[in-house]
């Protein structure tokens, strides 16, 4: 196959990937009900999933006419990164309706809370390789490089802070499957 037909077909399977975990977040938000998840303090993943397929969607078809321009890489990447976050806590929003808890609810609440945190590191990205896929040359080029490191600290530290201190300093409740867990994800 050649470049562009692979690319194309990459390109098909990112956005595939981000409606199949679009979906599946739809689905486990019909699950729940309106009067549950209006307060449970988790946002509703949908929300997350469309705007993956906003992301996936033209950086596939980028990835189709440009396929060795990094931005388009950068948007099928994104929005596959906002589908699965947005199905994560659609996962864990099901998970806390029901008794006893299914597996893979602190795996999904570690993915939305850690990884999620990473999700606007794309935009950076975005402004700075585009339009032609390439980071500016000369001086601005370590200037792009320090602003996208500076970027980078906050999710890669909440990789690896321990699960008592992220719970700690999270900002709502955690959800029931987490609250008083020995889990150090």
């Amino acid at each position: 196959m050649s470049k562009p037909r692979v690319s194309t077909l990459v390109g098909g399977v990112f956005v595939a990937l981000a409606l199949a975990a679009t979906v599946t977040s739809v689905v486990f938000e019909i699950s729940i009900g309106a009067q549950r998840r209006a307060s449970d303090g988790l946002e509703a993943g949908w929300i997350s999933g469309l705007a993956g397929v906003a992301l996936a969607v033209p950086g596939a078809l980028m990835l189709r006419r440009v396929p060795r321009n990094a931005v388009g890489w950068f948007l099928c990447l994104g929005g596959l990164h906002w589908a699965v976050d947005g199905a994560a806590v659609a996962w864990v929003a099901y998970a806390t309706t029901r008794s006893p808890v299914p597996a893979g609810t602190a795996e999904s609440y570690w993915v939305y809370q850690r990884v999620g945190a990473g999700l606007l590191l794309w935009l950076p990205l975005l402004l700075l390789y585009y339009p032609d896929g390439r980071l500016p040359r000369g001086r601005w080029r370590w200037a792009a490089l320090v602003s996208l490191g500076a970027t980078a600290v906050l999710p890669l530290t909440l990789l690896f802070v321990p699960a008592r201190i992220a719970d700690a300093m999270d900002d709502g409740p955690a959800p029931p499957p987490r609250r008083g867990s020995r889990s150090t994800c």
